[in-house]
């Protein structure tokens, strides 16, 4: 899964790429390759600094039946919840250049693999996960269980992919 973080104010890609790295190594939980290009910035190759056992990207508790399960392989892979703990280090970040500038406007998302992602308006499938949007910071992940599939239907994890209710209000 990779990050993006699309800037849409005056800022330059390489003070973002440059202040995340910093925060993530002050931060010690994470590690990340991050890429400046253009008005982007790409966050790939996010890992846990110390390894634990992985079950999946997937939202929620792993509930596959005790008999079923296999054993957890360990590794520095994230899960649902610490993908959550890293998009608020990422809008950490944001959040501190756009207190330090007027002229600083972002965008950020993610595209998980293991979590189906829908618009709760369209009932349709999107493509990306909204870390920020319209330069405000997502503060709710909702989650729901449901069944995806039209011929084979199999119980999954839908998130969404974020709604304009899931994000900060703007100050009046």
């Amino acid at each position: 899964m990779a990050y993006t973080i699309k800037i849409t104010g005056r800022t330059r890609a390489e003070t973002v790429k440059r202040a995340l790295d910093e925060k993530v190594k002050r931060d010690g939980r994470f590690t990340c390759r991050t890429d400046a290009r253009g008005d982007h910035v790409v966050v790939q190759r996010v890992r846990h600094t110390t390894a634990r056992r992985y079950c999946g990207q997937h939202a929620g508790p792993c509930d596959i039946p005790r008999p079923f399960q296999r054993k957890k392989p360990v590794g520095k892979w994230l899960e649902w919840f610490d993908w959550i703990e890293f998009n608020g280090l990422v809008n950490d970040v944001l959040d501190a250049i756009e207190r330090r500038s007027k002229h600083a406007a972002f965008e950020a998302w993610s595209t998980p693999m293991d979590t189906a992602l829908e618009d709760p308006a369209t009932r349709k499938y999107e493509r990306k996960l909204w870390v920020r949007r319209d330069n405000r910071r997502r503060l709710h992940y909702d989650v729901r269980r449901g069944f995806l599939g039209d011929v084979v239907r199999f119980e999954a994890y839908i998130a969404d992919y974020g709604s304009p209710s899931q994000f900060e209000e703007h100050a009046a």
